[in-house]
């Protein structure tokens, strides 16, 4: 069985979950839940993203792409694009 770590703060008796989880896929898990300080825990989730962002930025994922509406119109196949 599987053990599926969920992130709580203890607030007036009460554990409030701060990742948001998929019920339907809990059901099938053993869960552990840690007990965190929120601030640190927002700060940590911001830092991450942040640290994403750098390398997305320094990785320039799209400097390939020399006609930016051209290939908008290729990749949103799923919708017509406004001109």
């Amino acid at each position: 069985m599987f053990v599926e770590i969920l992130n709580a703060v203890y607030k007036n008796g009460v554990l409030v979950l701060l990742d948001k989880p998929d019920m339907e896929t809990l059901k099938s898990k053993r869960l552990s839940v840690n007990i965190v300080d929120e601030d640190q825990y927002r700060k940590s989730q911001s830092d991450k993203l942040k640290s994403i962002y750098k390398y997305l930025h320094k990785s320039n994922p799209f400097a390939e792409i020399k006609d930016v509406v051209k290939w908008q119109k290729q990749i949103r196949i799923d919708r017509e694009v406004l001109n």
